[in-house]
């Protein structure tokens, strides 16, 4: 079968958008290719489709573990515009006109996925403009990556509150959510899921002390993003270093 390489390249860099995402399990099911991925410290988790409509003569042919998402990811970026997929056992090429490269696949059985859904009851998302979403992340890197992100929303506006020992952050923007609701991300993995949208608009999902989750499409890729939250306080490793 054969895939468009643009498509294919943005699939990969999805599902590999945080360096401690390093391995997959890929599903060439009857409807698409998905891939639910897990950060190695089950901070950030990512399920990625891949519509079948990027493909040529598809083939389902099932599971495949891949242990280095990055090499993948380094070769797909060689080709120009098709890379041809060919499975024989634990053998699979990616070729295109003289260029071929070979690689031996993983068992499934033995890499870990993220959870199918989170079985939350979240309730209304809320539309966020990627472009203000990208804006508001440029402010909270000049954090440190062990701060703590604090998302309150009360009365039609999200406030993004980060406070460390002589910094501080308050930036708010107006939403259509008329709930109240306040959760902690550690800066770091929040500024790892912005990075990677590349829409227009998200839709984000939050409850109080759980996980966020994102959902983004563009083009023939669907994308959900969650993030672990934090408990607020809670004291990281960096700050028992400095007492100690």
């Amino acid at each position: 079968m054969e895939v468009n390489k643009k498509d294919f390249q943005e699939f990969l860099e999805k599902i590999s958008y945080d360096r401690r995402m390093t391995e997959a399990i890929i599903d060439f099911n009857e409807e698409e290719i998905k891939s639910r991925v897990l950060s190695k410290d089950s901070q950030l988790w990512i399920c990625t489709k891949l519509n079948k409509g990027a493909f040529k003569n598809y083939k389902a042919i099932g599971k495949i573990g891949v242990k280095d998402i990055a090499y993948i990811k380094d070769v797909s970026k060689r080709f120009s515009k098709i890379v041809k997929i060919n499975l024989k056992k634990n053998i699979m090429s990616l070729k295109e006109e003289s260029k071929e490269f070979i690689t031996t696949v993983a068992d499934p059985d033995f890499i870990a996925e993220a959870p199918e859904n989170l079985k939350l009851e979240y309730g209304e998302p809320i539309i966020i403009d990627v472009k203000e979403l990208n804006d508001i992340n440029a402010d909270i890197k000049l954090f440190p990556d062990d701060s703590n992100l604090i998302i309150d929303i009360s009365n039609g506006e999200i406030k993004f509150v980060i406070e460390s020992k002589q910094d501080k952050l308050i930036r708010g923007i107006k939403c259509d959510s008329k709930e109240t609701k306040r959760v902690a991300f550690q800066v770091a993995n929040f500024k790892s899921m912005v990075n990677t949208l590349s829409g227009e608009k998200v839709k984000m999902y939050i409850m109080s002390d759980a996980p966020m989750k994102i959902e983004e499409a563009t083009g023939l890729i669907y994308s959900e993003l969650v993030v672990a939250p934090v408990m607020e306080g809670e004291v990281t490793q960096k700050e028992v270093e400095e007492e100690e």
